[in-house]
């Protein structure tokens, strides 16, 4: 592990935390800016873009690393994260010597990761007629909130809506 890295988590500073994703790039450097005048916290940046701002202004990086993003806010980016401050939380468990059953519980529901994406992504007829069926709708549409009933109930979930 590199040393700057093990010096963050030893750390008893504050730490801000910063999740780039391209939408709210400025938001989360005008807050970067403003918590480095207090002089306080350091700062870990989560994001893919190695040359980002962000990245530039962050005490430290993490990059995760998941390719290219074609659209805003992709699920591919949004997933990488979370896997990243998983992988974060677990090394700051096993550093700080916390929780050993909950770092298992943990290491194991990250590596059936790749299983359950496999399982979604073979799937993708249940989602395209989802997709047609709000294709040109008007109105609020919260994308994620009914995923896990999408996929236990299917195509029948939405036709009560």
């Amino acid at each position: 592990m590199n040393t700057s890295i093990k010096n963050l988590l030893k750390q008893t500073k504050p730490c801000l935390l910063l999740f780039l994703n391209r939408v709210k790039q400025q938001i989360h450097l005008s807050s970067l800016k403003f918590a480095k005048k207090t002089g306080n916290p350091l700062s870990l940046a989560i994001c893919n873009v190695a040359n980002s701002s962000i990245c530039r202004e962050s005490d430290f990086t993490l990059l995760t690393n998941a390719g290219p993003e074609i659209g805003v806010a992709s699920t591919k980016a949004f997933v990488t994260q979370l896997s990243a401050l998983n992988l974060l939380l677990l090394t700051l468990m096993k550093v700080h010597n916390r929780l050993p059953g909950s770092r298992k519980r943990i290491t194991k529901a990250l590596l059936e990761l790749p299983g359950h994406l496999e399982k979604t992504l073979k799937q993708a007829d249940v989602y395209k007629k989802v997709a047609k069926k709000f294709f040109k709708k008007t109105g609020p549409f919260f994308g994620g909130v009914f995923f896990s009933q999408m996929q236990e109930k299917g195509e029948n979930f939405f036709k009560k809506t």
